[in-house]
């Protein structure tokens, strides 16, 4: 579940890392700290990969459409050209550099 205050950032058209909604929290490390809810726990980071960035814009075009569905059609061809461009010009580019 993605918390109000990150929802209002997206509505707002505010800059978020779209990573960022597919951070997790993982478990408890230590047993004391279980009735602490956020103590000791860590952030898994994802991996930044086009399959990562597919599921973090989709969970963002939601958000979006919840307030504006009338960009439903708009989110859904911007994913869609990004997917194609990938499959057309596969790489990572992070590690490729353009001379």
């Amino acid at each position: 579940m993605i918390p109000l205050s990150v929802k209002e950032h997206i509505w707002r058209k505010e800059y978020i890392d779209i990573f960022t909604l597919l951070e997790v929290r993982v478990a408890v490390l230590d047993l004391k700290a279980e009735k602490e809810e956020d103590k000791d726990k860590k952030r898994v980071r994802p991996e930044r990969n086009i399959a990562n960035w597919g599921q973090a814009f989709r969970t963002m075009a939601c958000i979006i459409i919840e307030k504006f569905p009338e960009c439903a059609g708009a989110l859904w061809l911007y994913e869609y050209s990004i997917h194609a461009a990938h499959a057309n010009y596969q790489g990572d580019a992070r590690s490729e550099s353009v001379v």
